[in-house]
């Protein structure tokens, strides 16, 4: 099974270390950063609204809590959005790949 991991940060710098160190480390084959986006929500009480980018994550099952483990330790939040659900690839080529 695979899973996408996503997760918000705040800086570009962020996202590529966080990007490059999953990859790096055989955690994630591959990971997409995607700028622009602004979140709405509430921290201690206070509505905020943020630029951030979103990373999506993709992994094995079998490095789930390795890649959430170094999401957590390695993110710059409090409480890092840590969002995962499973995947199929439908590409022959692609999944090879993957898999390899």
């Amino acid at each position: 099974m695979y899973k996408l991991i996503s997760t918000a940060i705040d800086s570009s710098e962020a996202a590529h270390e966080l990007a490059d160190y999953l990859v790096s480390n055989d955690i994630s084959k591959c990971v997409q950063i995607v700028p622009g986006v602004v979140s709405h929500y509430k921290w201690k009480g206070e509505k905020e609204v943020a630029s951030e980018y979103i990373l999506l994550v993709k992994a094995r099952e079998k490095n789930l809590e390795s890649a959430v483990d170094n999401i957590e330790r390695l993110h710059s939040y409090d409480a890092p959005e840590i969002v995962v659900a499973d995947f199929e690839i439908a590409g022959a080529a692609y999944r090879d790949w993957f898999d390899r």
